[in-house]
């Protein structure tokens, strides 16, 4: 989410440096980061991180880390929510270009 760009953990020169990292990964082709939009409004990503697997000839699994513990759904009734939340979230986040173009003024703005 857009205001994770902006959370100053580590100090100015560590989050530009991050931040520079990601704008140089998003120029890899296999690689896309966008930046989902400040927002009033609930949406999936309020609920707390996940990773989605999808792999060629077997269903999608879910990664969910928390703070001592961490699980793989694997289930369909399960994994469904989470492809409905990734859809969702890919209506709502910026364009890879806007969002790469946010990331690098963002850590512009860092290192003045």
């Amino acid at each position: 989410m857009e205001s994770a760009l902006r959370t100053n953990i580590g100090g100015r020169e560590v989050m530009a440096e991050q931040l520079r990292h990601l704008v140089t990964m998003a120029a890899k082709p296999n690689i896309a980061v966008r930046v989902v939009p400040d927002s009033d409004q609930w949406h999936p990503g309020h609920a707390g991180s996940y990773i989605l697997f999808k792999f060629p000839g077997s269903g999608p699994i879910v990664h969910l880390e928390h703070y001592n513990s961490r699980v793989f759904l694997h289930e369909a009734e399960d994994t469904c929510l989470y492809q409905e939340a990734t859809d969702k979230l890919r209506e709502l986040a910026m364009s890879e270009e806007e969002s790469r173009l946010l990331i690098a003024e963002t850590a512009e703005g860092l290192e003045t």
